[in-house]
């Protein structure tokens, strides 16, 4: 078991090799070690080709200033603004109080007459926003700071974006300080402040659509659900099935980028001895 720090670093992979490795006396047993290792290595390698080629796309496609907004906002990398921007689709069909339960992130509900009983959350709808959405929340919990790689991602954007997520930033972040002073279970905080996180994400798009059309503005996506009558309601889209077809090839791509870190996060866990399905395997 390793526990110096964070998995697939080059510390990490150093001890893989020079110190795991040689532990292994049984052939068959260094054969799974070479084949796990081989296959994260390829994986990998295959993951960061993918990065590289949605980060292009990310830069010249309909959902180019939707990803410069959303990556405003602390733990929203161009990666996974793009795949919110691809996922979620027409974020003018949702409010803020609607935008949750399309990610599956409200409690469900077992109330009868003057009783009323909340459980855990629904986890239905879109499972791949969800998960990029909680990934992301965990990122407001440190001390606010406006960083190096934040700040690159704010020249991208309009100040008044920015300014929003300013605010949006600090808000979250004094949740999260607040959830902690209540003794709150991350998982709780986590799944509140990814909620509210979606709900900035409806407020950017809701706020654009009332400013002035600038010259060069892309204001495509304002063709659809409340902005296009018939023409809107015809481009619904509830997730990657029901894309148009320009955009299903995005969705697709950000599909089997998902596939693939989950692929080399189970790959990781084998080696590192510990949960396929949690921890941070294979961070980025």
């Amino acid at each position: 078991m390793y526990y110096g720090g964070d998995a697939w670093t080059g510390k990490h992979d150093q001890w893989l090799r020079t110190e795991a490795l040689p532990q292994l006396s049984q052939r068959a047993t260094r054969m799974a070690f070479d084949n796990d290792y081989e296959t994260v290595l390829a994986t990998k390698s295959r993951r960061d080709r993918l990065d590289a080629a949605i980060e292009e796309m990310a830069a010249g496609s309909e959902f180019t200033a939707v990803v410069r907004r959303l990556g405003c906002l602390r733990g929203v990398s161009t990666l996974t603004g793009f795949a919110l921007a691809v996922e979620i689709g027409d974020w003018h069909r949702f409010t803020g109080n609607t935008i949750g339960s399309f990610v599956g992130l409200v409690p469900t509900e077992h109330s009868s007459g003057g009783t009323r009983s909340q459980g855990s959350i629904t986890k239905t709808g879109n499972g791949h926003a969800r998960r990029l959405l909680v990934e992301a929340a965990w990122h407001h919990k440190p001390r606010y700071v406006v960083g190096k790689v934040l700040q690159a991602r704010w020249d991208q954007a309009p100040q008044a974006a920015r300014t929003r997520a300013h605010a949006g930033n600090q808000r979250l972040h004094q949740r999260w300080v607040n959830y902690s002073a209540r003794k709150k279970k991350h998982t709780v905080a986590t799944t509140a402040i990814a909620r509210e996180l979606a709900r900035i994400g409806v407020g950017f798009e809701q706020w654009r659509a009332t400013q002035p059309v600038q010259p060069g503005d892309d204001r495509r996506d304002l063709g659809r659900v409340g902005h296009g009558g018939a023409q809107g309601l015809a481009r619904v889209r509830p997730g990657v099935a029901q894309l148009d077809p320009p955009d299903r090839a995005l969705g697709m791509v950000v599909e089997l980028r998902a596939q693939l870190d989950q692929g080399a996060r189970s790959r990781a866990a084998s080696l590192r001895g510990g949960d396929p399905g949690g921890g941070n395997a294979v961070h980025r």
